[in-house]
């Protein structure tokens, strides 16, 4: 689950730009990097990417695409969850709703995820 600290405010229809305060979609000063810091910051989405590959011990994501991959894998994860978890299901969807929100600003950055480890096609040697 994503820590209780977390405010998804940042990542729903209103972007506060730090440099600005205008909406991050309008102003320009967006990056993928400045969304993933904070997404970093608020919901410890980068924590969570490079958990999620050590448990599997896959490589460490290094680029922004990297991590969206992983952002929306466990997305995904957390939405197939909620129908068996009904206790659960309420945080496990908000949780999914907050990383497609995160993935959601980093694509329309311009951000494609690249191939999860296990979606690379083995190299012949």
């Amino acid at each position: 689950m994503l820590p209780q600290r977390f405010d998804i405010t940042p990542f729903t229809y209103h972007l506060g730009c730090p440099d600005c305060g205008s909406d991050w979609t309008v102003c320009g000063h967006a990056t993928p990097d400045s969304v993933l810091e904070m997404a970093e910051l608020t919901a410890d989405a980068k924590t969570l990417a490079e958990e999620r590959a050590g448990n599997g011990e896959w490589p460490t994501p290094v680029t922004v695409a990297d991590y969206l991959a992983w952002i929306e894998d466990e997305a995904t994860i957390q939405e197939e969850q909620a129908a068996d978890h009904p206790k659960e299901r309420g945080d496990r969807l908000a949780d999914a709703l907050t990383l497609r929100a995160v993935a959601c600003h980093l694509r329309c950055l311009g951000v494609r995820p690249s191939p999860l480890p296990w979606q690379v096609p083995p190299t012949s040697n």
